[in-house]
C-alpha cells in the first residue's frame, strides 16, 4: 500500500507539473485517456493504475483550481475586502484579504501603507492584475508564491472607505494574539529579540533569515515545524501532568494546536506536522501500528488535494524532506543500536544536512560547510528558548512582571543564536556556491538516499546506485559537453546587461543597473542570475559608455566576482580610474575561444555619441552592438548583420529605416523597462523593424541566443501565460 501511494504521489506532483508548464492546452482528452489507462490497469492488478491515477488526478486538480480563480476576468471592480493577514514590510504592509462581490469570493493581495487591522472591512474601487513574476530564468516568482497561498491575482486600490471591523470571533482572536505577542515580547525584549520570537511564534517574515539560511538552520524559523513539535510535546505533557488520561490529553493537545495553526494562516511545515499527528492519533485510536513514512506521504497528499499548487513554495518541500529525514531515515539508522544520547543527536542532525542539501542548493544555490556545527550549537539554544517562549505566553496574564528574569534569559539566549549565527557567516570560505541544476537532480539524489537506506541487501543497492549514477552522470555529460555558445539577454528593466557564454567564460556586454528606493536590479536580478549559472569569474566587460543605465552595475559586480578587464573606448576612461582598463581603439579585435568582437569606430560628441560600436561574430554569424549611439553615427557602421542589439532601448533618435535597410538583420533585440517614461521602444523604431522578428524585454523577458555550426536558435523565456 505505502508504494502504490508513493506512485500516486509522485505522479499527481508531476501531473500538476505538466498543467503548469503546458496551461493553454485543453487537457480534457489527457484525463479521460489516463483515468480509462488507470481503471484498465487496476482491472489487471497492476501499480500502473496508481501511476495513472496520480497524473490525471493532478492535471485535474491543477485545472480546476486554476479555473476556479475568477477576479482575474474583470479589470476594474468596486469590491468588499475583509483584511484576512498582514505582513510588515520595511516601509509599507502587504495586505490578504477575502474579497466578496456578488458571484466573486476569493483571496487577493495588496500592498499599502495605510495601517490596516486584521479584520477591517473595506470597500474599495479597485484595478485587477496578476502579481510580478519573474522574468528571467532561476529566480524567486511572487506570482507563482502568492498562488501557492491560493492567491492568483493583486489589488491597485484607487480609493477606499473603511466599513469598520467583521463581527467573526476567529479574526478577533487573530488580532488579538498577534498583539498580545506584541505587548508580551515587544516592551519585554531587545528589538532584534522580539523580532525574531515573532517571526517564529506568529510565521512573519524575518528581515536576517538569509543569514540563518546560509548556515543552514532557517529551519528554526518554520521549515522543520520544530515549534509545532516542541508546542505539542509541551501541552500533552502539562495535560498528564494534571492527571488527564493520553486518549483525552492528545485530542486537547491537537485542538489547541491547530487552533494556534489557525491564528499563523496556516504555513506549510505547521500542515505536515498537524496532518502527521492527527494521522497517528486515528491509528492509535484504531488499534493499527504507527506507520510514519506512510503517514508523510498521506500528508503531502492531503495538502495537494486542498492546493495542488502548493509545488511552487519551497517551504512545502523542504518540510516534507525535513519530514522525511526525520521520521523515515533517521529511525533506520538508529533502529538495534544502542548508542549515546550525543550521537544519535549527532546522527540526526546529520540526516537533515544530508537528506536537505541538494534542495537546499537548489533553492538557495549555496550550501555551508559549518552548518552541522551550527545546528549542533544552535538547536538546543533555540529549543530551550522555545519552552522560555510557550511558557511566557501561557503564563504572562498569571503572573507579569515575576517573569522578568526569565525575559532577561531568553533575550541572552536569542541574541547568542543571533551572534553565532554572525560569527559563523563571518568565514566566506566554508560558503560553497553552486550553479542552478535541475530540480529532477535533487530528486535523483534523495533517490539514491533511500536505496541506500532502504535495501539492507548490499549487491542490491550497489547495483541500483551504480545504474542511477551512470545514467544521470552520462546524461550531465552530455548536456555539458554540447553546451552553444549563447548571447543572453537580461531583462532589468530601462538598462542594458547581456551575457556572452563561451565554453565555460563569460563576458559582459555593458552592465546597467536599475534602482530606486531600496530596490536594485543589480542585487535582485543580475547577481543571483549569474550565481545560478555558476559564474566565478567574468572574464572581460564591455562598457559602451558611462550612462547608469549600461555600467551602473559594475562595483556591485566587482564584490562578488573575480572581474577581469574593462574594456570600452578612449572617452570613456573614467573607468580605468576604479578598475583594470583596456582602450579599444577603431578596428581592435578581442578574441575569445569561439567568439570575436571588433570595435568598429571611435565616436566623440556628447555622453550616448561616446558609445562604442561592436560587431561580435559567433560561427560566422554577426551581432551589432551600439549602446546609446544616435542614428546619424549609426548610419557610418552599418554593415550586413545576422542580429542588431537596438540602439538607445529603441528611442527615436536611433535606428532609422535607412540604418536598418543597410544592416539588414533577422533578429532585433530591445531592452528596455515595461511602463517607462521615456515611450521605449518608439513607434517609428517598430516601424522601421517591421519586417524583423523582435525580441522585447518587455514582452519576452530574458531571452537566449544559442549558435551552432550553422544556425542559431532564440528561446525567450516569457511565454504569455500565467506561468511563463
Amino acid at each position: 500500500m505505502r508504494k502504490n501511494l508513493f506512485f500516486l504521489l509522485i505522479s499527481l506532483i508531476s501531473g500538476i507539473g505538466i498543467f503548469t508548464y503546458f496551461e493553454a492546452y485543453n487537457f480534457l482528452f489527457v484525463i479521460i485517456g489516463l483515468f480509462v489507462c488507470g481503471i484498465f490497469s487496476f482491472y489487471k492488478k497492476s501499480s500502473l493504475s496508481f501511476i495513472f491515477f496520480g497524473f490525471s488526478l493532478g492535471i485535474f486538480l491543477a485545472s480546476f483550481s486554476f479555473s476556479s480563480y475568477k477576479l482575474d476576468k474583470y479589470e476594474n471592480l468596486d469590491l468588499n475586502l475583509l483584511v484576512v493577514d498582514k505582513i510588515k514590510n520595511q516601509d509599507s504592509y502587504t495586505y490578504y484579504v477575502l474579497v466578496k462581490n456578488e458571484n466573486i469570493s476569493e483571496k487577493s493581495s495588496f500592498v499599502s501603507d495605510k495601517n490596516f487591522q486584521i479584520g477591517d472591512r473595506i470597500r474599495a474601487n479597485c484595478d485587477i492584475s496578476w502579481p510580478n513574476s519573474n522574468t528571467n530564468p532561476y529566480l524567486f516568482s511572487y506570482r507563482k508564491y502568492l498562488l501557492s497561498r491560493k492567491i492568483k491575482t493583486k489589488l491597485d486600490i484607487k480609493s477606499y472607505e473603511k466599513l469598520g471591523q467583521s463581527s467573526s470571533f476567529f479574526l478577533k482572536i487573530k488580532r488579538n494574539f498577534r498583539a498580545y505577542i506584541d505587548k508580551v515580547f515587544g516592551k519585554n525584549l531587545s528589538k532584534e529579540s522580539f523580532l525574531f520570537v515573532k517571526s517564529v511564534i506568529l510565521s512573519e517574515k524575518y528581515d536576517k533569515k538569509e543569514d540563518l539560511s546560509k548556515l543552514g538552520i532557517a529551519h528554526i524559523l518554520a521549515i522543520s515545524g520544530l515549534h509545532i513539535d516542541l508546542l505539542m510535546s509541551f501541552i500533552l505533557f502539562l495535560l498528564i501532568k494534571s492527571n488527564f488520561s493520553y486518549k483525552i490529553a492528545y485530542p486537547i493537545s491537537l485542538g489547541l494546536c491547530l487552533f494556534y495553526g489557525y491564528l499563523i494562516s496556516f504555513p506549510f511545515s505547521v500542515l505536515r506536522v498537524l496532518i502527521i499527528y492527527s494521522l497517528s492519533f486515528l491509528a492509535f485510536l484504531f488499534k493499527k501500528g504507527k506507520d510514519m513514512e506512510k503517514n508523510l506521504i498521506l500528508a503531502m497528499l492531503i495538502i495537494l488535494f486542498i492546493n495542488p499548487f502548493a509545488i511552487f513554495n519551497s517551504g512545502f518541500f523542504l518540510s516534507f524532506l525535513a519530514g522525511f529525514a526525520i521520521y523515515v531515515i533517521y529511525p533506520k539508522l538508529i533502529r538495534g543500536k544502542k548508542y549515546s544520547y550525543l550521537k544519535k543527536y549527532m546522527i540526526f542532525l546529520g540526516t537533515l544536512q544530508v537528506v536537505l542539501a541538494f534542495h537546499i542548493i537548489y533553492y538557495y544555490g549555496y550550501i555551508n560547510l559549518l552548518s552541522f556545527f551550527a545546528n549542533f550549537i544552535i538547536v538546543p539554544v533555540f529549543t530551550l528558548s522555545l519552552y522560555i517562549i510557550f511558557g511566557l505566553i501561557f503564563l504572562y496574564p498569571i503572573l507579569g512582571g515575576f517573569l522578568s528574569i526569565f525575559f532577561m534569559v531568553l533575550d541572552f539566549l536569542i541574541k547568542s543564536i543571533l551572534d553565532v549565527g554572525i560569527f559563523l557567516n563571518a568565514f566566506k570560505i566554508f560558503l560553497i556556491d553552486f550553479p542552478k541544476e535541475s530540480i529532477l537532480i535533487s530528486f535523483y539524489y534523495l533517490i539514491l538516499i533511500f536505496l541506500i537506506v532502504k535495501f539492507k541487501n548490499k549487491k542490491l543497492r550497489a547495483k541500483n546506485f551504480l545504474t542511477l549514477s551512470i545514467f544521470i552522470v552520462t546524461f550531465s555529460i552530455i548536456r555539458d559537453g554540447n553546451k552553444p555558445t549563447s548571447f543572453q539577454m537580461l531583462d532589468i528593466g530601462q538598462g542594458d546587461f547581456f551575457v556572452l557564454e563561451d565554453g565555460g567564460d563569460f563576458y559582459l556586454f555593458d552592465c546597467g543597473e536599475v534602482s530606486y528606493k531600496n530596490y536594485s536590479s543589480t542585487e535582485k536580478i543580475a547577481l543571483p542570475f549569474l550565481k545560478s549559472k555558476g559564474v566565478k569569474k567574468i572574464k572581460a566587460v564591455f562598457i559602451s559608455h558611462e550612462d547608469r543605465d549600461h555600467m551602473g552595475a559594475l562595483d556591485k559586480l566587482s564584490r562578488e566576482f573575480d572581474l577581469g578587464v574593462i574594456i570600452s573606448n578612449k572617452y570613456n576612461k573614467n573607468l580605468g580610474k576604479n578598475y583594470k582598463f583596456l582602450e579599444m581603439k577603431e578596428g581592435n579585435l578581442y578574441r575569445g575561444k569561439n567568439f570575436t568582437a571588433q570595435c568598429l569606430e571611435n565616436f566623440s560628441g556628447d555622453e550616448n555619441s561616446n558609445s562604442m560600436p561592436l560587431l561580435i561574430k559567433i560561427n560566422g554569424f554577426k551581432i551589432l552592438t551600439m549602446g546609446d549611439l544616435p542614428k546619424e553615427m549609426e548610419e557610418k557602421i552599418a554593415r550586413d548583420i545576422d542580429i542588431l542589439k537596438v540602439s538607445h532601448h529603441g528611442s527615436k533618435n536611433s535606428t532609422s529605416k535607412k540604418f536598418v535597410e543597410l544592416t539588414s538583420p533577422k533578429i532585433a533585440l530591445i531592452s528596455a523597462g515595461r511602463k517607462n517614461t521615456y515611450g521605449h521602444p518608439s513607434k517609428e523604431v517598430l516601424k522601421n523593424l517591421k519586417n524583423i522578428k523582435i525580441y522585447n524585454t518587455q514582452t519576452d523577458g530574458f531571452c537566449q541566443i544559442d549558435f551552432y555550426k550553422n544556425s542559431f536558435k532564440i528561446k525567450k523565456y516569457v511565454k504569455g501565460g500565467f506561468f511563463r
